[in-house]
């Protein structure tokens, strides 16, 4: 089934959000939009840095 909307606009910016739908009508990875962008706002990302002390002369 698709939906088309005809009066829908897309400005610079818009984020646009689809899932694939699965076999099981009842399950979804993320069943809205909104319960999307909260998991990955909860996400705590760790990025290592290296970080190199400068030679000490004496």
């Amino acid at each position: 089934t698709f939906l088309v909307l005809f009066f829908l606009q897309i400005g610079h910016g818009d984020i646009i959000c689809y899932q694939k739908s699965s076999k099981s009508l009842s399950h979804h990875a993320y069943p809205s939009v909104e319960i999307f962008f909260k998991r990955i706002h909860d996400l705590k990302a760790v990025v290592p840095v290296l970080y190199t002390f400068p030679s000490l002369k004496t």
